[in-house]
Order: C-alpha cells, then structure tokens, then sequence
C-alpha cells in the first residue's frame, strides 16, 4: 500500500483537484526531472530532495507497476488507485505555477471514491502520523511491525467492503486511531480516580497526558470550601504526567 499526499504547500491539499478532475498523481519538487530524482543528484534550494521523490521515480517509472495500490486523501473522499500509464513530465501543468515541473502518471481509480465520513478514522486520520505526513509519497508497510496494522484493515475493509477478522487485542489496539487510543487510555486513568483536564499533551513534545490524582471523597471542594490560599493548595496537589517513549 503506498500513499500519496498531493500539495505546494503543507497547508493546502490538492488531492480532489489532481486524482478527482485530472485524474493523474503527481509530485513537483521544482523544475526537477524525473532523470535527475533517479539519479539522485536533483536539488531544490540548493538541497537535496527527500527520498520521498526517489522513491516515487524508482517506484513508477521503469514499467507501469500493476501491483501497487496507492490511495490519496481529499476533502471528503479517500481516493484509491492503480497507474495507468508511464511515468512522464507534464509541462502542461506548470502555466500557473512556473516554479514546478509536475512529475506524474495517469491513474485508474478503483472502485468508487469512498466518503471520509464513512471511512474507519484509524485510516482518514493518518495524516496525524507526522512522518505520514510530511512527505509526499510513503510505503504503508504491512510488515513494519505492525505499525500499520490497523490502516491496512481499513483499506482492505473499503476495497472488498467485507467487515476484517481481528484475533488479539493488542491487533484491537492497533485498529484505534490515535486520538481514540489516547482516550482510551484516558479513560482508562479517569476509572483509576484520576482527573484528566485534555487528553492530548497539544503542542508539547513527546507529552501525551496531564493526570491529576482527585481529593477523597471527604474533601471533594465545593464552592463553599473554597477559601483563601486555596488555589496555593490546589498547585501542590500532585500531578502525573505521561511521555511517549
């Protein structure tokens, strides 16, 4: 399974526009060509490209690869897809955008495009994973200790529409998306006494939760115990905070 993210910016997604109406998956890293990203000597800024732009040359560019299936995300739809034809330089599209060469191949979409709102979230959430996210063509590695597991499933589910079989719950885990997991084990913290104020850690790095242990039931504060120096107290209350590792 591979995934394609098409955008000139980090902020703005292309995907409707390119698999939807041109019906063609693209990347662009500058006025790049696709000999130049083969033999990896093509640079844009002075710098490098990312192996994401190797990878996609060396992934479509020989023969037309009839078993990779790629799926893209939109707006509103999951686009999954085949190529079509060879792997080719589009001129034509760089009128608007002259900074871009778009590197790119005609594709077959299989099936009907399926609607986000329909979608299991572990696989219309991938774009959380930040490695996912950031580059532009990734490999959804089934074999990558299981770290995918869960949006492989999906993606099987949404191809043959037959509801996939799941034998452990650590496989259960893996089907979470990661904002259910977190609130999962949120929940799981809460039954346990603690009070639990977000659970996400939000811009912090690596932080997932705050927890903070409740009072007894004899001390619960009410808006008649509270009382100066109270908030003092409140700061002293001991706090757990949990890193990913």
């Amino acid at each position: 399974m591979l995934n394609i993210n098409i955008s000139k910016t980090s902020q703005t997604s292309r995907v409707d526009e390119w698999i939807g109406k041109h019906k063609k998956a693209p990347i662009f890293y500058g006025r790049s060509t696709i000999a130049e990203i083969k033999s990896g000597k093509a640079q844009i800024n002075s710098k490098p490209l990312p192996h994401d732009a190797k990878l996609f040359a060396d992934t479509f560019s020989d023969k037309i690869n009839e078993k990779a299936v790629v799926f893209s995300i939109g707006e509103e739809n999951i686009y999954f897809y085949k190529q079509a034809g060879k792997l080719q330089e589009y001129e034509e599209y760089t009128i608007n955008d002259e900074t871009h060469l778009v590197k790119g191949f005609p594709i077959e979409l299989i099936g009907e495009p399926q609607k986000i709102i329909h979608a299991p979230l572990v696989l219309v959430t991938i774009k959380a994973n930040r490695w996912m996210s950031a580059g532009t063509f990734k490999l959804v590695d089934e074999k990558k200790g299981g770290s995918y597991f869960g949006n492989i499933l999906a993606i099987k589910y949404l191809l043959s529409g037959e509801r996939q079989k799941v034998f452990s719950f650590q496989n259960y885990l893996q089907c979470l998306s990661a904002l259910e997991f977190e609130t999962f084990i949120a929940k799981l913290y809460e039954e346990r006494g603690y009070y639990v104020p977000a659970y996400k850690g939000g811009v912090h790095k690596k932080l997932r939760f705050i927890l903070q242990k409740r009072r007894s039931c004899n001390t619960v504060a009410d808006k008649t115990t509270f009382k100066e120096g109270a908030s003092q107290q409140r700061k002293k209350r001991p706090h757990l905070l949990l890193y990913l590792l």
